[in-house]
């Protein structure tokens, strides 16, 4: 039986990471995408991500947001644990609370306030969205940074998603793909 459920588990995670055009390069990629099968079937996470849903979608409507670009990027973000919504889980960079917002970057944001961080995201993705002029490169500098995506856009000529970093690549790959934005 314990065979099954190990054999089971595998391909969930290959179905995952087929379905998103994710890469799983090593065995911590392949973790984290097990992590997020777990996670998004929890009692918790569903219950948050349903206490949040019309907030989100109030703030997509309000931002002018594509409808559920939004939803999937704190999805992608946060997978509604209570976790990172709280703060008990800070990231490796320092982001915090259910949009993973940096405060050092974003210091007029309490990223710790459900509703205010959603309504903050919606507005910072649409300002990147202004600035950018694509969904996609708006996912890329919301995950790697603005600064970041200018350099790589200037050295391309446009977003190459082959010469991103691995995490930016898979998450603008996977939440792209999602919704059908470009």
């Amino acid at each position: 039986m314990r065979a099954a459920l190990w054999i089971a588990l595998a391909l969930a995670v290959a179905y995952v990471a087929l379905r998103r055009g994710a890469v799983l390069d090593d065995a911590g990629q392949i973790v984290m995408a097990a992590e997020d099968i777990f996670y998004a079937t929890t009692q918790d996470a569903r219950e948050n991500e349903e206490r949040y849903r019309g907030h989100i979608a109030a703030a997509e409507a309000r931002s002018g947001l594509p409808e559920g670009l939004l939803h999937r990027l704190i999805y992608q973000e946060s997978r509604f644990r209570t976790d990172i919504i709280t703060g008990a889980l800070v990231s490796s960079a320092g982001a915090v609370g259910i949009a993973q917002i940096v405060p050092r970057w974003h210091p007029g944001v309490n990223a710790l306030d459900p509703e205010q961080s959603i309504d903050y995201a919606a507005g910072y993705l649409a300002r990147l969205h202004n600035r950018f002029g694509s969904w996609q490169q708006a996912l890329a500098a919301y995950n790697w940074g603005p600064s970041n995506v200018a350099r790589h856009v200037q050295e391309f000529g446009g977003l190459n998603l082959d010469a991103l970093p691995p995490e930016t690549r898979n998450y603008v790959a996977q939440i792209s793909g999602d919704v059908g934005v470009a």
